[in-house]
């Protein structure tokens, strides 16, 4: 009976050091090839006629190369014939359209805890904290894709490329510098949090169940005794408002940040 519980420590604190390490060593790895388009960037910037450029993001140059390929590989690409479906749809009836992403977003929400719950019964936690890391090594679809835009414009010739082109590698070499730092944080979080992986899982169920009962039912029933409607209104604006308006805000102030410096 003894044997069981020390299995299940070693388990979740080997395979905690041993994604962390991975997740480490991508990193490092992905971080010498952006040296390249970092010394790309500065050559770019003591060559070209840097004039005062806007590098928010939000005034569009047309006038480069960057352009087009970013018109090709991401613009065209970008929605499938649901895709566009889904934006009509969010543009015409912006109302119902957020009530019922709000709806299934809490659903899937719901979902994920059981599935992980579930998944954590039958497969073991530690296939679950593999396949977190190789997500986060993997990284999102903005950092890839300015990678891929990078090595297109570095194996380019020089003499191609403008002073436009700038704005459009400075803005990749952040967005790939900015994913690489949060990368690695997790990976020597996840090192660093290795010896007490035991007491996580445990934490974790119980962080979601102080959250939904104090954020998610207990309002919601408390609202259902003057309105029932108003309770379904809230239960679709919470995930609306956790997975999209406060990351939307953090990564406003993040940019501004970045504008400043």
């Amino acid at each position: 009976m003894s044997e069981q519980p020390l299995d299940s420590i070693m388990e979740l604190e080997v395979s905690f050091l041993l994604t962390g390490i991975l997740i480490i060593v991508a990193t490092v790895w992905r971080g010498r090839q952006i040296t390249g388009f970092i010394a790309l960037q500065r050559r770019m910037k003591d060559t070209l006629d840097i004039p005062d450029l806007d590098f928010s993001g939000n005034t569009e140059y047309t006038d480069c190369y960057s352009h087009r390929w970013m018109i090709e590989n991401v613009v065209k690409k970008a929605h499938s014939k649901y895709g566009a479906m889904f934006q009509d749809h969010l543009m015409y009836n912006t109302f119902l359209a957020v009530l019922w992403i709000g709806v299934v977003l809490g659903i899937i929400s719901m979902i994920i805890v059981v599935f992980f719950i579930s998944s954590m019964r039958i497969i073991g936690s530690a296939v679950l904290v593999f396949l977190f890391g190789f997500i986060i090594i993997i990284g999102p679809g903005n950092p890839k894709t300015s990678e891929l835009f990078l090595e297109d414009i570095n194996s380019l010739d020089f003499s191609h490329l403008n002073n436009e082109d700038y704005v459009y590698v400075t803005l990749a070499v952040r967005t790939v510098k900015r994913w690489l730092v949060i990368a690695f944080i997790i990976g020597v979080s996840l090192v660093a949090v290795a010896p007490w992986a035991i007491h996580l899982p445990t934490a974790a169920a119980l962080v979601v169940a102080v959250f939904s009962d104090v954020f998610l039912w207990t309002p919601a029933l408390f609202l259902a005794d003057f309105w029932f409607p108003l309770s379904l209104i809230y239960l679709a604006g919470l995930p609306i408002l956790l997975f999209y308006l406060i990351p939307r805000s953090i990564l406003s102030v993040l940019r501004k940040r970045d504008e400043t410096s």
